[in-house]
């Protein structure tokens, strides 16, 4: 929250009245809380400091010109300068002293800081515009509910110590569930990947040279599972980021995750998802990537012999892409083209080699991580 910068002298931060050192508070605090009146009397809001002592008549003062503004001078009841049980102690939420005092003396607890700290999670609050004093109240709110367990409930009365701002005092790291929604983000990702790496890791190994043998088998088993688990992840996701609400004893100190953080947040989130789809379907759309940097298959030579091949194991477009190159690099094949819709592979041989020829393409085909039934048919190219 934005305040004006502190004084590195003492006459200019401390009150003029009472003597005690004052927050200095922003300008859209001064203009958003003061009277028409009281505004229409200043040359400027710039420079104002609070003045939190119950018993001094001063609420803002200004160093700079010697300016004060009592609590006349405010639209609202300012917390520290009244003693009226039913003051305000937040003012974004409108909770008061007395429905606090309520609470303690019916259940020996409040639930209004954990309600405050749950607002603030959601990005409700703007203290610098409702606040008299310039920030957050959970450090009043903090001392109005130990003050009432020590009258009403003495035998509660061991209350965390009081904390500042649910922004100034929150931890530096992430609260537990923005944690938890970066992880499941992250995992669903991972998972996409892998649930596709039936098409993809074969091409990859094959590109360095690696055997990729029972790779796509493995992957096209376990796919189900790892759709399944990215669509969980990615929804555990959903719910940490935007559905769940901090969890914070009543008078702790709420870990609410700045703007920046939530923000970042939902990016990586959004991110994360359109990643997964990405993943996710690409079995369903390498068949079209592929065919068009394929290109037509390469004519036999003329006096070349067909042998047709049935291909298990492959499955996807990527699969018959990856092995169409590897059976056309072998010695005594003028053409090859492998079809992924018919799980089938047809290779031009040389007259004369077909047994030396159908042998390369079982060992290549295997080595690819497939299998190559035994020649179904041999006939002429043309």
């Amino acid at each position: 929250m934005k305040t004006q910068p502190e004084s590195t002298s003492s006459a200019a931060t401390i009150c003029p009245d009472c003597g005690r050192a004052g927050r200095a508070v922003s300008a859209v605090t001064i203009e958003s809380l003061l009277t028409a009146e009281a505004r229409a009397r200043l040359a400027s809001t710039e420079g104002f400091r609070f003045c939190p002592t119950a018993d001094c008549p001063v609420v803002y003062h200004q160093p700079a010109t010697g300016q004060r503004l009592d609590a006349g001078a405010v639209r609202v009841p300012v917390f520290q300068k009244s003693a009226s049980p039913e003051r305000p102690v937040c003012y974004c939420f409108h909770r008061t002293v007395g429905e606090i005092e309520a609470q303690v003396r019916a259940t020996g607890a409040s639930t209004v800081p954990a309600d405050i700290k749950a607002q603030c999670a959601r990005g409700l609050d703007e203290c610098e515009r409702n606040n008299p004093q310039g920030a957050c109240c959970l450090g009043n709110v903090s001392r109005v509910v130990k003050e009432a367990l020590a009258q009403h409930a003495p035998a509660l009365s061991g209350e965390p110590a009081e904390h500042d701002c649910c922004r100034e005092a929150a931890p530096a790291s992430p609260a537990p569930q923005s944690r938890r929604g970066r992880w499941a983000a992250l995992g669903a990702m991972g998972a996409a990947v892998l649930s596709s790496a039936c098409c993809w890791l074969p091409l990859l190994l094959l590109a360095f040279g690696a055997s990729a043998a029972g790779v796509a088998g493995f992957f096209e088993h376990y796919r189900p599972w790892l759709l399944g688990a990215a669509a969980a992840l990615l929804g555990l996701g959903f719910y940490f980021v935007y559905f769940r609400d901090a969890k914070c004893a009543p008078g702790s100190a709420c870990a609410v995750p700045s703007q920046g953080v939530r923000r970042a947040n939902r990016i990586l989130l959004w991110t994360a998802a359109v990643f997964t789809t990405i993943f996710a379907l690409f079995p369903n759309y390498a068949g079209q990537l592929f065919r068009r940097e394929r290109g037509p298959a390469p004519a036999p030579s003329s006096d070349a012999v067909a042998l047709v091949f049935q291909i298990e194991g492959m499955t996807c477009e990527a699969c018959a892409a990856g092995l169409e190159p590897r059976l056309r690099a072998l010695p005594g094949i003028s053409a090859a083209r492998v079809d992924y819709a018919k799980r089938e592979a047809r290779v031009s041989s040389a007259p004369g080699a077909e047994e030396a020829t159908a042998e390369a393409v079982r060992r290549t085909v295997a080595e690819a991580g497939y299998r190559a039934q035994p020649r179904i048919e041999a006939v002429p190219a043309r």
